[in-house]
């Protein structure tokens, strides 16, 4: 008779041996529209199973809103976004106007940032879950990398929204990205988005914090840096001409 620790065992390989067939069909990559934040990343878009960084340089830059924008894309149609929100900050009506489905959003408000922590992991465990966000401004080692463990073990996106001050740590994202507002149109909100890091092992791309050279094997390189304006009206991101900067400054 089989012992129960060895029961146990073999039914969290079983499970893990399904769950992994069920990811064969989902993408690689995650695409991110046209002409917006796809001219970012080496692959036009995110790579699945990720966790992808958000550095704002000051408080009302956009994060929440360039990270429910991320949301949608990687949950596409099916798919479900989790948020935890210990610090009761998250204004659910901005993801309505943001196009995501209230009836596939869940969001947990836990007292303290360790039990955020702990839903974020085991929802990114789960392959319903197309992203999960939390902002956190400390994480450990030992956190970061459970968090990227069970974002591989999904293929889900964990979107972590950090303070600047969080460059000077390791970190276990795939992709950094610091924030910078920029003056605002009629139009829309403006900022600066600037790839810190971009690992992806199909293209070969790396670009780290302390070194400002993208080395890329194959195709051209993506630029490092890009100016969006995020439409007000439909959430639409597009990049922005130096000309279009240059005028609204003038």
């Amino acid at each position: 008779m089989t012992a129960p620790a060895e029961t146990v065992r073999l039914l969290a390989e079983r499970i893990r041996q399904l769950e992994t067939s069920l990811r064969l069909c989902e993408p690689a990559t995650i695409p991110l529209g046209t002409g917006g934040l796809d001219a970012l990343f080496p692959d036009g878009g995110l790579s699945a199973g990720s966790l992808v960084e958000l550095l704002p340089s000051a408080a009302g830059t956009g994060a929440w809103t360039l990270a429910l924008i991320l949301a949608r894309y990687a949950c596409g149609e099916r798919k479900t976004l989790l948020i935890t929100d210990h610090e009761r900050s998250f204004y659910p009506p901005a993801a309505l106007k943001l196009g995501l489905d209230p009836q596939r959003t869940v969001i947990v408000r836990p007292r303290r940032a360790a039990d955020a922590l702990l839903a974020l992991a085991q929802s990114l465990r789960c392959p319903a879950i197309g992203t999960a966000i939390g902002a956190f401004e400390r994480l450990s080692d030992r956190d970061g990398r459970r968090l990227q463990l069970a974002a591989e073990a999904s293929g889900a996106i964990g979107i972590l929204l950090r303070p600047l001050s969080a460059l000077g740590v390791p970190s276990f994202a795939t992709v950094r990205l610091r924030l910078d507002p920029l003056p605002s149109s009629p139009r829309g909100r403006r900022l600066q988005v600037e790839v810190l890091r971009c690992r992806t092992a199909a293209c070969g791309f790396a670009l780290a914090e302390n070194d400002q050279t993208a080395q890329r094997v194959g195709a051209s390189a993506k630029p490092q840096a890009a100016c969006v304006e995020i439409d007000h009206a439909t959430s639409h991101v597009r990049l922005l001409s130096p000309l279009e900067l240059a005028a609204h400054s003038a």
